[in-house]
Parts: C-alpha cells; sequence; structure tokens
C-alpha cells in the first residue's frame, strides 16, 4: 500500500501546535499563552489524505464537515456539533464554498464561537481570496507541498506499475531502479496525482495499442515521443516530464521559493554519469 505524502511544513505545525496541545494540555497556561486553534491548508490534490494520514499516525479524534454535502445536512451537523461537549478537532472539507455560502455565515464567519471545538483544520481547494471576510480568521495558512524527495516518486511509480502488472496479464513490467530513478527524475514539480495520471495514460496506451498482445512495459516505450506518455521539460532542455503543463510555474502559486536548480543538477548529473559510461 501506499503511503500518503505528508507536506513537512504540515506535520511539524500539526506536531507542534495540535497534537502537543491535544496529549500534553498541562504544557500551556491558557492565561499565558492562547495557542492558534485556526488552520488552513489550500492549494492542490493530497490535501485531504495528508490529514488523514496525520491523525492515523498519532490516534487522533476528530469529526469531519463537508460542506460539498447538502446545505440542510451542514446545517443539521453544525447543530449537532453545538451540542457535544468537546470535540478535539474539526476537519472541513471542501472549505473554500463557506466563503460564498450565505446561509451558514452566522454559524461560520466566526469559528471560534463553537468553544467546545479544540482546533479547527479547514481545508481548501482554492487559494483564499480576500475578497471574503471568511478567511480572515485564519491566521495560520499552509499551502499544500510536493515531495522534494525522489525517493517518494519512486515508491508511488513502483506501487501503480506494480498494480499494472497484478491485474493486466499481457504485459510484462519491465522496469529497473535505475528506470524508476529516471521515470522519478521527470515528476520534478508534480503531485501525486500527476503520477497517477501518468500511469493511468500509459496503461490506456497499452491496453489501446496492444489489446490482448504480450508486450514488454520499458522505459524505452514510455519516452518514445511517437507515444506521447511524456513530454518534453518546459524548464530543462533534455528533460522528459509526465505532465505536458509547467509543473514549476503551477507550483510557484503555492511556493514562490521554489527554485528550478534542482531539476538542472539532476540533469547535469545525469549526463555527468551516461558520459562516464562511455568512457569504460
Amino acid at each position: 500500500m501506499l503511503k500518503n505524502f505528508v507536506d513537512p511544513k504540515i506535520r511539524r505545525v500539526f506536531e507542534r501546535q495540535i497534537v502537543r496541545n491535544l496529549k500534553q494540555p498541562e504544557l500551556w497556561n491558557p492565561k499565558l499563552i492562547q495557542p492558534d486553534r485556526l488552520y488552513l491548508i489550500y492549494g492542490q490534490s493530497g490535501m485531504k489524505e495528508c490529514v488523514d494520514q496525520l491523525m492515523r499516525e498519532y490516534e487522533m479524534e476528530f469529526w469531519v464537515l463537508d460542506v460539498s454535502k447538502d446545505v440542510k445536512e451542514v446545517e443539521a451537523q453544525l447543530v449537532k456539533m453545538k451540542q457535544v461537549k468537546e470535540i478535539p478537532i474539526l476537519i472541513i472539507l471542501n472549505a473554500e464554498l463557506l466563503a460564498v455560502h450565505h446561509s451558514l455565515f452566522l454559524d461560520t464567519h466566526n469559528l471560534k464561537q463553537f468553544k467546545n471545538i479544540k482546533f479547527f483544520i479547514a481545508i481548501s481547494t482554492e487559494i483564499p481570496n480576500q475578497q471574503y471576510a471568511f478567511w480572515d480568521q485564519f491566521k495560520i495558512r499552509l499551502s499544500m507541498g510536493i515531495p522534494n524527495d525522489c525517493t517518494y516518486y519512486v515508491s508511488a511509480l513502483k506501487y501503480y506499475f506494480g498494480e499494472w502488472a497484478k491485474h493486466w496479464k499481457y504485459s510484462n513490467v519491465l522496469l529497473n531502479e535505475e528506470d524508476y530513478d529516471k521515470l522519478a527524475d521527470a515528476c520534478d514539480f508534480c503531485t501525486l496525482k500527476d503520477v497517477k495520471k501518468f500511469a493511468k495514460r500509459c496503461f490506456k496506451y497499452v491496453m489501446d495499442a496492444y489489446p490482448e498482445v504480450n508486450v514488454d512495459i520499458s522505459l524505452g516505450l514510455l519516452e518514445n515521443p511517437n507515444n506521447f506518455l511524456m513530454f518534453a521539460s518546459m524548464g530543462v532542455s533534455g528533460i522528459m516530464c509526465i505532465v505536458q503543463h509547467d509543473a514549476y510555474d503551477a507550483q510557484r502559486k503555492y511556493d514562490p521559493t521554489l527554485s528550478r536548480e534542482a531539476s538542472e543538477t539532476v540533469y547535469k548529473r545525469r549526463k555527468i554519469e551516461e558520459t562516464m559510461v562511455e568512457i569504460e
């Protein structure tokens, strides 16, 4: 089973601000220190899975409020929550809808009025827009990042291609460790959702192009430009990418400090290794 990616900065805040407060309340003096109760995680795919992973790891009790459900159902749950003596953590899914949900405004424009809820973790697929007052109450805002460790991309690729090998009897996945490393390089600045889409695109291509025909799934087949499974990187020449858009530019919206330097280093390292092999 593939373990969900947890953004390190989200883990750090979760451990220090939420877990420690709930499990060791004696460390806090409410007259001196009032811990922040509202946390916003926004951005891209993987946010809910990230929070789910943290809840399981630290064995935390929590409630979930999904704002995308019918408004009457959401209102009923809000009423129910008010009647509960204590809720350690409330996870709000699709929180961006609360910014424009007028019928829920009185209950949600000031979440701190729920004195029985210790902490709120709101998950939004949209970047907070200052046009709406709802966002003003969130002082701690964390953008969902991407894996900065190629080993995670390797694990994800092995998982998805491994699942393929289990269920598609006409294919042999002939990818070795070096192949997975090169594919992981092609995942630079990509989300786990991008990796899953890439694997799905490969599966569909082989099933359509070679129906009921034994075919070896190799790095050459995946990188073949005629198959349109991988694309030339928009950021660094000579590097293939699993997405057709500029993944670096997409991530800059969530982390302006990102640099292409990592990708360029990978390319230079690979060219040096290839040259050394040729010399040998």
